[in-house]
Order: structure tokens, then C-alpha cells, then sequence
């Protein structure tokens, strides 16, 4: 992953308590990130769905006190990493 985290052109990184009513937010959030990043407004609201779907999991079975998400974009190589 610190390949991705260095050559990103644009990333994002969120922590927040495991909290079902913020994973909307969220999503919101990544959709508007994806579309000021990228050119692709139909992938960018893939990617913001698969990720509101992973976070939905992550609340669901969290055992700690904060849940994190990070999404880097690669425009020269049309690569999206998501943790």
C-alpha cells in the first residue's frame, strides 16, 4: 500500500466511530471526492457504493472504537486503491 500512498494523485483518509448513521455521510463524501478527482462520475459512484458496503460490514462487526477507510486515486495508471 505505501506504493499507492506515494504515488496517489489525489487521497483520502477518514476515521470515525462505528456509527451506522455517518456511513451515509460518508458515501456522500466520496462521491463528491470522486468527482472532483476523476473524470469518471459513473465509477466514482461505483467506488463510493462498494466502499458504503465494505463500511456497513466494518460497523457492523467493529470491535474497537474508531473504523477507517483510506481511497488513493492514480490517474496515470486509472488505478484506485481503497483500505
Amino acid at each position: 500500500m505505501e506504493n499507492v500512498e506515494k504515488e496517489a494523485d489525489a487521497y483520502i483518509e477518514l476515521k470515525f466511530g462505528p456509527r451506522w448513521k455517518y456511513i451515509a455521510v460518508v458515501r456522500a463524501f466520496l462521491q463528491n471526492f470522486m468527482a472532483l478527482s476523476s473524470t469518471d462520475n459513473g465509477r466514482g459512484d461505483k467506488i463510493a457504493m462498494a466502499v458504503s458496503e465494505l463500511l456497513e460490514n466494518a460497523v457492523k462487526y467493529a470491535t474497537g472504537d474508531e473504523t477507517d477507510v483510506g481511497v488513493w486515486l492514480n490517474g496515470s495508471e486509472d488505478s484506485i486503491a481503497v483500505r
